[in-house]
C-alpha cells in the first residue's frame, strides 16, 4: 500500500540523512577545517559532485513523507485524533518542516576555519 511504501521510504531516507549528517559532523567538517585553504577546494568538489544537492533532496523527501505519514495517522489532521498523539509529534513535524525550508533558502553551508 501507499502508506507502507511512504513509511519505508521515510525510514530508509531518514537513516541515510542521519548517517550523512553524523559523518559530516565528526569527519568531513573537521577534515575540511584542518585542510585550511584546501578546504574550499574540497567543498567545491563535494558541491560539483552533487553531495549538497543530494542531502537537500533527501531532507526534502524525508520532510514530505513525514507530513504524509502524519496526515495519514491523524486521519487528515483531525484535531481529536491529533490530540491523542504524543504532544511532541506535531512540534517535531513543524520543526523539521521549518528547518528544511529555512536551510534551503540560505543555500550551501559555508565552513569557517579558525585561525588559532
Amino acid at each position: 500500500s501507499m502508506f507502507l511504501t511512504m513509511r519505508a521510504a521515510h525510514v530508509l531516507l531518514a537513516a541515510i540523512w542521519f548517517g550523512a549528517v553524523t559523518a559530516n559532523v565528526f569527519f568531513v567538517i573537521p577534515a575540511i577545517q584542518e585542510a585550511k585553504s584546501a578546504g574550499g577546494q574540497v567543498m567545491g568538489i563535494l558541491t560539483r559532485r552533487g553531495y549538497i544537492t543530494f542531502l537537500q533532496a533527501v531532507s526534502g523527501i524525508v520532510t514530505l513523507t513525514g507530513f504524509y505519514l502524519y496526515y495519514h495517522l491523524t486521519q487528515g489532521f483531525d484535531p481529536i485524533v491529533s490530540g491523542s498523539m504524543p504532544s511532541s509529534m506535531p512540534v517535531r513535524s513543524l520543526n523539521s518542516f521549518l528547518y528544511f525550508f529555512i536551510r534551503s533558502a540560505r543555500g550551501p553551508v559555508s565552513i569557517r576555519t579558525s585561525t588559532c
